[in-house]
């Protein structure tokens, strides 16, 4: 309530009181929640320390927004040294709940090739699991490897599919990514 203000106005000080007594109590939910006002400092001091704690206790408990966070920090190297292959862990752990922004992350390793060889079609699979789980950011990528030709045949007819399901959730790259194509005569 505090939080997203949707009730009553929104009140960071208040939020953090509540899900901190949640957090301390076990509740993943709470804890995820702490972890982003940390994270990105919102109504207290960012801090990449206190924020990594709490995604831990809640990616410990298998919850799957905590492990990504995790991967994140470790990928990025926010609060701890940059260890990709810690990040690719943590990332894994969320796939293989199914979890769509696991699987995002995961195939941005294989593309960027961190921690793991650089493979588009391997990147291209775990984009398309999570585009196919509604993830507008892998729809955008699933459809620049379609219009660049990366780890699949180019495919323009394709590449607007994705980008138009992306855009469709508002994600201004794929609106973007339309833009041009539409001024290439697509």
């Amino acid at each position: 309530m505090y939080y997203e203000s949707q009730i009553v106005p929104q009140n960071y000080p208040e939020a953090l009181k509540w899900f901190r007594k949640a957090a301390e109590k076990g509740d993943t939910r709470a804890q995820v929640k702490l972890g982003h006002m940390y994270y990105f400092g919102q109504g207290i001091p960012h801090n990449y320390e206190e924020a990594l704690k709490w995604f831990r206790k809640a990616a410990d408990q298998n919850d799957t927004m905590g492990q990504v966070f995790v991967g994140l920090m470790f990928s990025n190297g926010q609060g701890v040294p940059q260890n990709y292959e810690e990040g690719l862990k943590w990332f894994r752990k969320a796939v293989d709940q199914g979890d769509a922004i696991g699987q995002r992350f995961l195939g941005e390793m294989y593309y960027k090739g961190h921690g793991v060889p650089q493979n588009y079609e391997t990147a291209f699979e775990w984009f398309r699991k999570a585009a196919d789980q509604g993830d507008a950011i892998a729809q955008r990528f699933v459809g620049k490897i379609h219009c660049e030709g990366y780890g699949v045949p180019q495919n323009r007819e394709e590449a607007l599919k994705w980008f138009r399901k992306a855009a469709d959730k508002g994600n201004k790259e794929a609106i973007n990514e339309l833009r041009e194509l539409s001024g290439q005569g697509f």
